[in-house]
């Protein structure tokens, strides 16, 4: 199972309190946060994006269970582009969408593929 952009800890955790605030439904109230639906096996695993490290350690349980991907250099970042991109663009142009990504590799291969298409 993949758990993409994992980011709002409000998605995911009892918000019960804050439910009842807001005059929400008496089984609105009741229901479980998202979080208690995830399995719970050893058979399989859940792979967690995020950009909220809180939520991430918070998901899988353990921070030691959780790994920091660096965004890359400029350089590094134009190398990627410049592979999966299909055709030629000008550096200047690519570094300004590539700092818009963050310099994320899952980002730049996803602009890539987008703009192939």
């Amino acid at each position: 199972m993949i758990l993409d952009n994992a980011d709002d800890s409000n998605l995911f955790f009892d918000l019960r309190e804050e439910r009842a605030k807001t005059g929400a439904s008496e089984v609105a109230r009741a229901a479980l946060p998202l979080h208690a639906y995830l399995p719970q096996t050893r058979n399989g695993s859940i792979l967690i994006t995020s950009r909220n490290r809180d939520v991430a350690v918070r998901l899988t349980g353990r921070y030691e269970d959780t790994i920091k991907v660096e965004s890359m250099d400029e350089s590094q970042a134009l190398r990627l582009f410049k592979k999966k991109a299909q055709s030629d663009f000008d550096d200047r142009v690519a570094l300004r969408l590539l700092e818009a990504l963050g310099f994320v590799p899952l980002a730049i291969s996803q602009a890539a593929a987008y703009i192939n298409q």
